[in-house]
């Protein structure tokens, strides 16, 4: 299978998702990279797990099958999304335009039609499952407070220390 931009709860912060919520939970901003114009799509993870029991046991051998949605989203308005849902305002004030990656697609995106022929659609629309993904990091539990270095922009780990970006 092949899936793009998973998130939900349990997701370690170095993806944008759970990055932009402990950032903001900290009082932190979101950092976007570039002019934040990139656009992807986003699967929720119990999406993605239920997709891969339908290719168990509905699949082909050597086939592949691409794992998404046809939601998309700016990281523009995915920060102005999570910004309004944790309840921060003016939505602006917390956000923060850094270097872009050195590699980065503008937009990438997959068909899925192979897997819903297969019986499968995503279950969980992106309103539902950001709200309940905010959810889960509010209620995090103390082990997760030692995540800071991959809260950075750009996070970097050399010889198995971190260094600032």
């Amino acid at each position: 299978t092949r899936g793009n931009n998973v998130y939900g709860p349990n997701q370690y912060p170095e993806k944008v998702i759970p990055k932009f919520i402990l950032r903001l939970l900290r009082g932190q901003t979101c950092c976007l990279h570039g002019d934040g114009g990139t656009v992807r799509n986003y699967v929720h993870v119990k999406d993605v797990a239920r997709a891969f029991d339908v290719v168990l046991h509905k699949g082909k051998v050597d086939e592949i099958y691409n794992i998404g949605t046809e939601f998309e989203i700016s990281i523009n308005d995915l920060a102005k999304r999570i910004i309004e849902l944790i309840g921060l305002t003016p939505t602006e004030k917390y956000m923060e335009y850094v270097a872009d990656r050195n590699i980065n697609d503008k937009r990438y995106a997959i068909d899925v039609g192979k897997l819903a022929k297969l019986g499968w659609t995503p279950e969980i629309d992106f309103e539902r499952g950001i709200r309940d993904t905010i959810e889960w990091y509010r209620n995090l539990a103390p082990e997760w407070d030692d995540v800071e270095s991959s809260l950075r922009p750009h996070p970097v780990i050399a010889a198995g220390k971190d260094k600032p970006t």
